[in-house]
């Protein structure tokens, strides 16, 4: 009965477990000494005295397990954040595009068109595809802005 448990099993068993555990060994034993006449009444499990670096070692495998589960849970958890960043950027992104779509169909403005190579600028970063350069990007929005507040002065003048 004892044989089919690992010492870190029956160490740090809470006081229900280590009672159903006694429960089940001194049944065990009144199975085998039943056949003699004999009956066990009480069944204990004294002190387990480890030597001292028994216990070192028990004590650093459980800190590893607790520290690895750790880790796991963090990382569950750090990979639901990401998830869920990411949906909101892609959700966010669709958003633009749609009310972008809509705006264009009636009649583009150079904003638009700004929007629109930003959008798709965000798209790639967030996809991780290579983007030219970041400074060729933010150049080339700036000159379609300066187009953009040029053609408003001109139909401003008009």
């Amino acid at each position: 009965m004892i044989g089919r448990y690992k010492l870190e099993e029956i160490i740090p068993m809470a006081d229900t477990r280590r009672a159903e555990f006694k429960q089940a060994l001194k049944d065990g034993i009144n199975q085998v000494i039943k056949r003699l006449g004999l009956e066990a009444s009480v069944v204990d499990i004294g002190r387990i005295k480890l030597p001292d670096e028994t216990r070192k070692q028990l004590l650093d495998r459980w800190n590893a397990d607790w520290e690895s589960r750790a880790k796991l849970a963090r990382a569950d958890t750090d990979n639901f954040v990401y998830t869920q960043e990411a949906r909101a950027r892609v959700q966010a992104i669709i958003a633009m595009a749609q009310g972008l779509h809509k705006s264009l169909q009636r009649n583009p403005t150079p904003q638009d068109i700004i929007a629109l190579r930003y959008i798709e600028y965000l798209e790639h970063r967030l996809a991780g595809i290579p983007v030219a350069d970041d400074q060729q990007e933010v150049d080339t929005l700036m000159q379609l802005q300066a187009l953009g507040t040029l053609k408003k002065s001109r139909s401003f003048m008009e």
